[in-house]
């Protein structure tokens, strides 16, 4: 599963970071990755709100949603 952590990335650079992360993932067999966001309420609403662009569902944590510190993308 493809992952990537935003640990260290400034909110003003994560759209960005996002975009590039989702586009690379088009075309690829994986149908799901892993976006971590560490525990900023901030910083998982920026990524939820642009996969919501790219029309991606975005499943907060684990298999529970127990788990916040990252969002499970689904193409």
């Amino acid at each position: 599963m493809k992952t990537l952590d935003l640990h260290g990335i400034r909110h003003e650079d994560v759209e960005s970071a996002v975009i590039r992360f989702v586009e690379g993932c088009w075309g690829t067999s994986e149908e799901e990755a892993k976006v971590i966001t560490g525990h900023s309420d901030q910083m998982r609403n920026l990524v939820i709100r642009i996969l919501h662009e790219y029309d991606a569902t975005a499943r907060i944590g684990g298999e529970l949603g127990l788990d916040r510190s990252y969002i499970k993308v689904i193409f």
